[in-house]
């Protein structure tokens, strides 16, 4: 008999974190699943912890090499009903399959499930904070996902959505990694382009690590720069014309969004901030439009309320 669902697990050299990821699916009150390690490359550790487990449900796959490409091996996993491709340090709440589950087998529309997460830092302590802050949940068909994409950027935590199979087989989809960093979300610009629906359920059964104290609003203008030109490509080779100048206008807002809040709150010099600005591509699309008003009152706003209460 098939499992409901193929858990894929990718993981590089964390097996502590590993061990946490794999207790935590093995202990879903959802039984009925596969768990799929991918190990990209790691060393003989993985597999010495892999060996620990004595579960049917568990297979152990190795790449010989570290490779981004690898990770595609989870779209040949599609022979469950449903899908997903989760990370080595993150940790599902116990209940996080079976809620994920009745929610797609009650919405036979829904191709992609994803969910809230709470932040937790490396040490597993939990820093008070949901992502996305949302009071219901949310669900977007046909292009509407990529224009909530305009107003709030990043709406969707990529490591727990859960696709459904036979859309990932019939669309013969999986990640692009010519578009750089994020793989991911540009596979959900895809899957909405094609009228494929994504759900957002606000209940935040997921736990999202976060390593470092580095600066996820930089990492964010990053990712948004390396994507942007793939996204206007995509748009233009679906001949989606309005729907590209709205993207081309949003972009660049939500980068001068984050750069202007840097700024204001001395995180980065002025010549950092007018380096950014100055980017050829970038600069073209900054205007005076309802993207950029919206986004620079929100700069201002959260500049204020970081000096007024500075994070420690």
């Amino acid at each position: 008999m098939k499992s409901k669902i193929a858990i894929c697990l990718t993981t590089y050299n964390r097996p502590n974190y590993l061990k946490i990821a794999i207790d935590s699916i093995l202990n879903q009150t959802l039984k009925d699943f596969r768990l799929i390690i991918l190990d990209n490359g790691s060393d003989k550790r993985t597999l010495q912890l892999i060996e620990t487990y004595n579960d049917y449900r568990i297979t152990y796959v190795r790449n010989n090499k570290n490779d981004r490409e690898f990770i595609n091996k989870a779209f040949d996993f599609t022979s469950q009903k449903y899908m997903m491709l989760t990370h080595d340090d993150d940790i599902m709440s116990k209940n996080f399959l079976e809620n994920q589950i009745e929610i797609l087998e009650n919405d036979l529309s829904i191709g992609v499930l994803a969910s809230s997460v709470r932040l937790i830092d490396k040490e597993g302590k939990d820093l008070n904070r949901k992502r996305p802050r949302i009071l219901r949940n949310k669900s977007w068909s046909d292009k509407e996902f990529i224009r909530e994409y305009f107003f709030r950027g990043d709406i969707v935590p990529c490591p727990t959505c859960i696709f459904r199979s036979e859309i990932i087989k019939s669309k013969k989809l999986k990640y692009n990694f010519s578009v750089g960093p994020a793989v991911d979300l540009f596979l959900l610009f895809e899957m909405n382009l094609l009228g494929i629906k994504i759900f957002l359920s606000k209940k935040a059964l997921y736990k999202y690590r976060i390593h470092t104290k580095q600066d996820s609003e930089l990492n964010r203008v990053n990712l948004e720069l390396s994507i942007r030109p793939n996204i206007i490509q995509l748009l233009k080779s679906k001949n989606e014309l309005k729907l590209l100048k709205d993207y081309r206008r949003a972009s660049s807002s939500i980068i001068f969004h984050i750069i202007l809040h840097q700024f204001l709150t001395k995180k980065i010099s002025y010549k950092q901030f007018t380096d950014t600005l100055n980017i050829k591509d970038l600069n073209s699309d900054l205007s005076l439009n309802k993207f950029s008003v919206l986004w620079v009152l929100v700069a201002i706003f959260r500049s204020l309320k970081d000096i007024i209460n500075p994070i420690p």
